[in-house]
């Protein structure tokens, strides 16, 4: 190829990209990695989307990633409306993780790292001038979004959205305590209870108690005092959610939201109803 040809294409090439650069709404999209404060390398799934909307920090489930199903579909939808979506894989004590953790795995990661890295990623956001951001939690994601909001004194978190928050199964604290203070101050003998969605989560008991010390009724009582609007979206039948449950929810002071007939989001025929109720309360956030 002669040279000023080469040339003639270079300079289509840069202003191409320079009228890409200016609509703010295109492309931006990818994996975004940083490096955490203890060295372990995290990602995320970003779309920058437009500027003049919200833009949103999606929280996954728990031991779960930001690819799984209903994250993925999320976030395309959202993309799709061109609302700005971080939608970060956290650590849990493993660099640029990608697949979801086993409920038997060792597990020494705790509820507070998750915690400080989920405020490490409203940083980034405010960094590059996402001033208005909006908490949507997937599960038990939802209430780690409550905590990172309880935590937080940023005015740029403006509200959140609990997509099927349920409720902790009962777990003998008395009992792991005991066994923290028989380690001594160390990680102790292995753990095997019944924790979140897990039948048989494994950790020392440091680790397995900084998830475990949030019962229903600490988090009903957080859900109470939330320092920002929430709203719930819940499935209609969903089994997650017992009648018990959900008057609790609605009692807090949430704005309670249910997706008639829909008993499982990850259902095709329901996932479409979901989406477009979230897709409408963002619209309403601005």
């Amino acid at each position: 190829m002669s040279r000023p040809r080469q040339a003639r294409r270079n300079a289509l090439a840069g202003v191409l990209i320079a009228a890409l650069a200016a609509l703010p709404w295109v492309g931006l999209a990818g994996e975004v990695q940083r490096q955490l404060a203890d060295g372990t390398r995290a990602s995320a799934r970003y779309s920058h989307g437009d500027p003049d909307k919200i833009s949103v920090l999606l929280v996954h489930d728990f031991l779960d990633t930001a690819d799984s199903r209903l994250s993925r579909a999320l976030f395309e939808r959202l993309e799709r409306a061109r609302i700005g979506v971080l939608a970060p894989t956290l650590a849990l004590g493993i660099g640029a993780r990608r697949e979801p953790l086993d409920c038997a795995a060792l597990h020494l990661h705790h509820f507070e790292q998750d915690i400080r890295e989920l405020g490490d990623w409203v940083d980034w956001l405010l960094a590059r001038g996402r001033a208005r951001i909006v908490l949507v939690g997937l599960g038990y994601g939802a209430w780690q979004a409550l905590a990172l909001a309880e935590r937080s004194l940023s005015p740029s978190l403006q509200a959140l959205l609990m997509i099927g928050p349920p409720e902790p199964p009962a777990v003998d604290l008395d009992a792991l305590h005991a066994a923290l203070r028989e380690a001594g101050g160390g990680r102790g003998e292995l753990q095997r209870q019944a924790l979140w969605d897990c039948p048989r989560y494994v950790a020392p008991p440091e680790a397995l108690l900084s998830y475990a010390r949030w019962t229903g009724p600490r988090l009903i009582e957080l859900l109470g005092a939330a320092p920002l609007a929430v709203r719930i979206i819940a499935a209609e039948r969903d089994r997650r959610l017992g009648r018990a449950w959900r008057v609790r929810l609605a009692e807090s002071g949430a704005l309670m939201q249910s997706v008639p007939a829909a008993d499982d989001f990850l259902n095709p025929a329901h996932l479409e109803a979901l989406l477009e109720v979230v897709v409408a309360g963002l619209t309403i956030e601005g």
